[in-house]
């Protein structure tokens, strides 16, 4: 499985072929990243937390109809 964020899966090909229908039919199996990323975790040395996590639900259930998967 390959991760890609979700700005890529609108996109199609220059003969306008979806970007998700390219991959599967390469047998990649297109996940998708839905988290927001990371952040400075305060009060550390430089560790990081992920963004994100509490609306996870909801941006997946957005995507039910795209053919991923959510790693």
């Amino acid at each position: 499985m390959n991760v890609y964020f979700r700005q890529y899966f609108p996109t199609k090909t220059t003969t306008d072929v979806p970007f998700v229908h390219l991959l599967r039919h390469n047998d990649v199996v297109p996940g998708i990243k839905v988290d927001k990323g990371t952040i400075d975790l305060a009060g550390t040395n430089g560790e990081t937390t992920i963004q994100g996590l509490d609306s996870i639900g909801a941006r997946c259930h957005h995507r039910i109809g795209i053919p991923l998967r959510y790693p």
